[in-house]
């Protein structure tokens, strides 16, 4: 796509070598997107994606490329009408480098839930826009305490399941946190608090 407000019924992508690169925003699928090879960059574009049904994304070898810049609203999956059931955004980073995000709706069904990812250094900097610390229980949690990945989520109205995924390079927390269960981190009321 390169030139706004781009639709497609379905969009699919079957690229054994390089990437389909967005260049412009605005882009719909329409049905869903169908990712049999290769890697769709967002770019720093926004996708939508209209179907809220679960199987509007499917990805047999495809994946979705997003590593969004700190203003965290860039390279989003903008899925629309959320139906009930699991729906998978096979995000990633290369082929062998895989991080899907996966979330299943409880309730707010017809709203819309869009998602940006991306990796950080070890201190976890540069912040997203609009959060001032990394601070939690008094101290800076962004060497030792977080994965070094950020994931921007916009889901008004809708509660839901999360289970978002990262590379192992990513958990450079410290040995005594590196293989426990880790828990959400949300930016809310101007502080973090566990979701």
């Amino acid at each position: 796509a390169t030139t706004t407000n781009h639709q497609y019924g379905i969009l699919e992508i079957n690229k054994t070598a390089g990437s389909a690169k967005l260049n412009a925003n605005h882009v719909t699928a329409r049905s869903g997107i169908i990712l049999k090879e290769g890697e769709l960059n967002l770019n720093g574009f926004n996708i939508t994606i209209e179907s809220g049904f679960p199987s509007a994304i499917s990805a047999a070898s495809g994946f979705i490329k997003s590593e969004s810049t700190s203003e965290g609203n860039k390279s989003m999956v903008v899925w629309k009408n959320i139906t009930p059931g699991l729906h998978t955004i096979p995000f990633g980073i290369s082929g062998a480098k895989l991080i899907p995000f996966l979330f299943t709706p409880l309730s707010g069904y017809g709203n819309q839930f869009a998602v940006s990812t991306r990796n950080c250094v070890r201190d976890n900097r540069p912040l997203t826009n609009g959060v001032t610390n990394l601070n939690f229980q008094g101290t800076d949690a962004g060497d030792e305490r977080v994965i070094d990945r950020w994931f921007h989520v916009n889901a008004n109205g809708i509660t839901a399941s999360i289970t978002a995924t990262y590379l192992a390079e990513e958990n450079s927390t410290n040995p005594g946190n590196a293989l426990e269960n880790f828990s959400f981190m949300t930016w809310y009321d101007s502080k973090w608090n566990l979701s």
